[in-house]
C-alpha cells in the first residue's frame, strides 16, 4: 500500500516535468520529506550500534502518513489534496473491534440456531 505522501506526490506530479505544480502540495511534500530526513538523521546519531542503525533507516508507514496529516492544511473538514476527512481515530489498518472475534463468531452461531 502506498502512503499519503507517495499518493500526494504522484497525483500532483506532471507526467511530462516531473514537478509539482500546486505551490500548497509542493510545499507540503518537501516540509514533509524534510522532517522525515531530520528524524532518520537524529535516530541515526542516538544510535550506537550497527544492528539499530539498520532499523532506524525507515519511518513506519503509519508514522510517515502521521507527519503527512500534520502537514496539510485543513479546509471544511477535509484535507487540502486528500481525499479523506479529519478524524480523530487512526488509519483504516488499525480499526479496533471492541468485540473479540471469536465471540462475534459465537454470537453469529448462535443466531443461526
Amino acid at each position: 500500500m502506498s502512503t499519503k505522501l507517495e499518493l500526494l506526490k504522484s497525483a500532483y506530479t506532471n507526467k511530462q516535468t516531473g514537478q509539482i505544480q500546486d505551490p500548497l502540495i509542493k510545499d507540503v511534500v518537501d516540509l514533509v520529506e524534510s522532517r522525515v530526513e531530520d528524524i532518520l538523521m537524529t535516530q541515526k546519531a542516538t544510535c550506537e550500534d550497527q544492528s539499530t542503525v539498520s532499523s532506524a533507516n525507515s519511518l513506519t508507514r503509519d508514522q510517515l502518513n502521521n507527519h503527512v496529516l500534520e502537514a496539510v492544511p485543513k479546509k471544511r473538514g477535509r484535507y487540502v489534496g486528500l481525499d479523506c476527512s479529519i478524524s480523530t481515530g487512526g488509519s483504516s489498518a488499525s480499526v479496533h473491534c471492541p468485540i473479540p472475534v471469536q465471540d462475534l463468531i459465537e454470537q453469529i452461531k448462535n443466531k443461526n440456531k
